[in-house]
């Protein structure tokens, strides 16, 4: 799309990009480090966090050669993330804490379903590249708002 505009709005573009890719590794490198540093209390140098830093880095670039596509991390992460579909609904609803865990937990499982592919066809009522995908993540988000609901259901 930048081509077409020419080569000075292509290497703006390119440099909004590559910020925002840095801006993005950094924020992953330095919470990483924080979390096995600071709050899991691994270590407590700074050499520590920059080993941390170098694992991580190594770790998530072994993807890269089991051909990995960049859309595939993201719709798995972003599955993974259903959980927390009620919780930024329903923010303003009391409900026990399990529902959170339970809601989270539930997303979790509908990423692995989708990174194992054992979702049941019978389930899927589209076709399509991406139908999988969508239906996965249709009955994942249902069942993590009922998982959420379900212990204030209960408690009735």
């Amino acid at each position: 799309m930048g081509k077409a505009f020419g080569v000075i709005i292509l290497l703006v573009i390119n440099f909004i990009m590559i910020t925002s890719a840095a801006s993005t590794i950094d924020s992953t490198f330095s919470s990483f480090s924080k979390l096995v540093a600071i709050d899991l209390k691994l270590g407590s140098s700074v050499a520590f966090g920059r080993i941390a830093m170098l694992l991580i880095a190594l770790l998530g670039t072994i993807p890269v050669f089991l051909d990995a596509e960049i859309l595939s991390a993201t719709t798995i992460s972003g599955t993974m993330v259903i959980g927390l579909t009620p919780v930024f609904l329903f923010w303003n609803k009391e409900v026990p804490k399990i529902s959170f865990y339970l809601s989270v937990i539930g997303g979790i499982v509908f990423g692995f379903i989708l990174v194992f592919n054992i979702f049941p066809k019978e389930l899927i009522f589209t076709t399509g590249k991406y139908a999988d995908l969508l239906w996965v993540n249709v009955w994942g988000i249902l069942t993590c708002v009922i998982l959420y609901w379900l212990p204030k259901w209960i408690k009735k």
